[in-house]
């Protein structure tokens, strides 16, 4: 018996040694050795993993850029308030213009309404006295009550209301809203601080405040009054007490480019005020 053949004859058991030829004699058979298979070999496909084997990331793409630092913003602020401002100012620029426009066409389609009455209380005479040019008054009342959208009514807005319109075009005289109430010095006083702004505690530390329009107090006509500043339709007036009558006048000039001061438009109020109390 040796683990390798020792020359011929030698024969390999089933034991894996190998024996001499006399051993050969009633020695059982032996099954010849059979290797095992081979297992076939295996081709992963593209991209694949084979069994066992880790999984190995995607190879990673090109970095990203770091993020910009934002830029400086030098003067943008300044710039845009600027811009908003001068955008507002255009818009009531416009607006003015386009009062005058609408205050025009509104007062020619008046003199043709059967509702267009005279006022009760100033005739075209005196009001043409007092604000020049060639006016008619009338009654605010009916289609023409319209005419309350782009009249000042920041005052006695339930008064007896006329509006003073002008006749013709390039006429250098006023047009504007006169009111009549009764109320005595309890509703002017409250007409007056209206004027001044008030502020209303809302609680929880809010309050509400409104734009007073108060000018100045006037003098010469009545018992008291005060003059009010434009509002954005360019109007303003004179708001006279004389007993327990209120009066309120606010006009405007009718030409456009030779708009009126507060003071001026203060002054002819008043002229109309006095017509109106006698």
């Amino acid at each position: 018996m040796s683990d390798t053949s020792q020359g011929p004859g030698w024969w390999i058991a089933s034991d894996g040694k190998w024996y001499p030829p006399e051993q050969a004699a009633g020695a059982a058979p032996t099954q010849p050795v059979i290797p095992p298979p081979v297992p076939p070999q295996y081709t992963p496909a593209p991209g694949a993993t084979t069994p066992g084997q880790p999984v190995q990331p995607p190879p990673a793409g090109p970095a990203a850029p770091a993020p910009m630092p934002p830029a400086k913003k030098s003067g943008a602020g300044t710039k845009g308030c600027i811009i908003a401002l001068a955008v507002v100012g255009f818009i009531i620029l416009l607006g003015g213009l386009g009062l005058f426009l609408a205050l025009g066409v509104f007062a020619s389609k008046v003199k043709d309404a059967a509702t267009a009455k005279q006022c009760t209380y100033l005739s075209n005479s005196q009001a043409k006295d007092a604000v020049g040019g060639d006016p008619d008054v009338v009654q605010l009342t009916g289609f023409v009550a319209l005419g309350n959208i782009v009249l000042d009514t920041r005052v006695l807005p339930d008064g007896d209301g006329c509006w003073i319109q002008q006749n013709g075009s390039g006429n250098t005289g006023y047009t504007g809203r006169t009111a009549k109430a009764t109320g005595g010095k309890s509703a002017y006083e409250a007409a007056l601080t209206q004027a001044r702004g008030t502020t209303q505690d809302r609680g929880n530390g809010l309050s509400v405040e409104t734009m007073g329009y108060y000018l100045k107090d006037v003098d010469g006509v009545g018992d008291e009054a005060f003059c009010t500043s434009p509002e954005l339709t360019i109007s303003s007036g004179v708001l006279v007490r004389k007993g327990d009558t209120l009066v309120y006048v606010s006009v405007m000039g009718t030409n456009p480019d030779q708009a009126s001061s507060a003071d001026q438009n203060c002054d002819v109020a008043v002229k109309v005020a006095k017509k109106i109390l006698g």
